[in-house]
């Protein structure tokens, strides 16, 4: 997804643009247990979340489970063409 929303600014002429930023690492995945706030490692993929909380469901009986998903953006400003 390349341009998620954008803004313009009449008193200074320029439209606004929030990308996401993949220039560095993708999005970054972590589970945190709503029961007792424990949470898995944070992962650059899903898998190691997800099994992080199969574990702690078997070990604690803990079944409610919180996603977090950290997607790294940026603005940007051009001129606006008339």
């Amino acid at each position: 997804m390349r341009g998620r929303s954008a803004l313009s600014s009449d008193a200074q002429n320029v439209r606004w643009a929030l990308e996401w930023d993949m220039s560095g690492s993708g999005p970054i995945y972590e589970v945190e247990c709503t029961t007792c706030g424990g949470s898995s490692e944070a992962s650059e993929g899903s898998a190691g979340p997800d099994t992080w909380a199969l574990e702690h469901a078997d070990r604690t009986g803990h079944t409610g489970y919180r996603n977090i998903l950290t997607r790294f953006s940026r603005a940007s400003r051009s001129a606006r063409s008339p």
